[in-house]
């Protein structure tokens, strides 16, 4: 919850230190709904914590032979809010942010180990 406050409060760009991608990383499975609002329904404070946080930064995990490993379980394929090219953000709906909801604890897992091993790129 702190964390997501600290974001609103100072933007993204001010707050991507480790500390703060832990605590984000740390709310993926906080599923007390917040006052964010999609199709009127309240969205879990988890979800919100993965989008802030896959807006962050980026992971990319390889094998031991260095090729990237296209399902890394950190990226949740079918996230529920996407910025639209024309600058906006697009819903795919409540449903959608439900089924992620289910996934975000191993995507969690995932993400606690890149942070912890500083295996990312601040966005």
């Amino acid at each position: 919850d702190d964390a997501l406050r600290n974001v609103g409060r100072h933007g993204l760009g001010e707050v991507a230190d480790a500390d703060t991608l832990q605590a984000l990383t740390a709310n993926f499975t906080n599923f007390r709904r917040s006052n964010v609002m999609m199709q009127a329904r309240r969205l879990p404070l988890g979800i919100l914590a993965y989008e802030t946080l896959t807006s962050l930064v980026y992971h990319e995990e390889t094998d031991e032979s260095g090729d990237l490993i296209a399902d890394w379980p950190g990226y949740l394929d079918a996230s529920p809010v996407r910025m639209s090219p024309f600058g906006g953000v697009t819903t795919e709906g409540f449903e959608q942010a439900v089924m992620i909801e289910q996934h975000l604890p191993v995507a969690q897992q995932a993400w606690k180990d890149a942070i912890d091993t500083g295996n990312y790129i601040l966005l």
